[in-house]
């Protein structure tokens, strides 16, 4: 029942593939993927912050989205490149559970190649708790891009939360769990 670590590497009869080369394909098309919707990206998360205002309250959604619109113009570059970075770290740190755990459980289930939708499914709930930290990380490098024209570095990221046990990077785990179902 428990495949070898060679077995990784052993191409399958049925699709032609390994599973080293099955994951390597979902890796490269999520980086891929990712860099090209990072300017959409960047600007719809720039557009839910500027949301509200400095007290919190809701702002007008076309003051928001002027208010986005003015940074992209201001610096168009830096503003559609902002956040790839911890993005594509992203994709190995999202993605290498949330495929790992996708075949896996297609495995145990004994699905050899074809993926249902239990798997899928299975694999968005329990990635959820590594995918989260991430996205907030995203989130943070953007949220001063306003006053300064730059991103926060991780690093001042990681610094900041890690003072509260790391616990606002996984603000919002559960409603992303939910969020699969």
């Amino acid at each position: 029942l428990l495949q070898t670590y060679s077995d990784y590497f052993v191409v399958s009869q049925k699709n032609g593939l390994s599973q080293f080369q099955m994951m390597t394909a979902y890796l490269g098309g999520s980086a891929f993927q990712t860099v090209l919707d990072n300017p959409v990206t960047a600007y719809r998360q720039l557009v839910q912050q500027y949301a509200k205002d400095a007290a919190g309250k809701a702002v007008d959604p076309a003051v928001a989205t002027a208010e986005a619109t003015a940074v992209f113009k201001a610096n168009p570059a830096p503003a559609a490149l902002s956040g790839l970075m911890p993005r594509l770290i992203g994709v190995g740190f999202k993605r290498v559970p949330k495929f790992g755990i996708l075949l896996g459980l297609s495995f145990f289930l004994g699905e050899d190649g074809t993926i249902s939708t239990t798997a899928a499914f299975g694999a968005s709930v329990l990635s959820a708790p590594f995918i989260n930290p991430i996205r907030m990380i995203e989130k943070q490098q953007r949220a001063y891009f306003k006053q300064t024209g730059a991103e926060r570095l991780i690093v001042d990221i990681l610094r900041e939360s890690a003072k509260q046990s790391f616990q606002p990077l996984f603000r919002g785990t559960v409603p992303l769990m939910g969020h699969s179902c």
